[in-house]
């Protein structure tokens, strides 16, 4: 699948082609080498931008998409903030178990926990993406 180029990395490229072009001008060695250099760093800073941009793209994904093992996929109970107690925050997603349920949020549809039946209970997970309170009773 083609992707287009982020800001960034088009940034950087661009970049690492402007210090190749002023390494090519340089009146002498010193001054190309350091141009050359800082090209070789704009395009490793390109490639992990780059990276960074697959990364997210493949954590944002939908989760019967990401992930085509899973049994079920649910949607958690929103509730009001809670007065006491511990709050966790996701994404990223609370693992318990590998390849089991996928619990999402209750508002947004966030992946927030994967878990088996009967695995968790009592748990409050706030949602990052929304900022929804869901309550946690696998």
């Amino acid at each position: 699948m083609l992707r287009r180029k982020s800001v960034a990395v088009d940034f950087c490229l661009n970049r690492a082609a402007e210090c190749e072009k002023l390494g090519e001008l340089a009146p002498d060695r010193t001054t190309k080498t350091r141009y050359r250099k800082l090209s070789a760093n704009w395009l490793r800073l390109a490639r992990s931008a780059s990276f960074t941009d697959r990364l997210e793209a493949h954590l944002s994904a939908e989760p019967w998409i990401a992930s085509p093992f899973h049994s079920k996929a649910r949607k958690l109970k929103v509730i009001e903030s809670p007065r006491t107690g511990h709050v966790i925050d996701a994404p990223p997603p609370i693992v318990a178990s590998d390849q089991s349920n996928h619990y999402l949020c209750g508002h947004c549809g966030t992946l927030l926990v994967i878990a088996d039946d009967d695995q968790l209970h009592g748990l409050v997970v706030r949602c990052r993406e929304c900022g929804s309170y869901n309550a946690v009773d696998t």
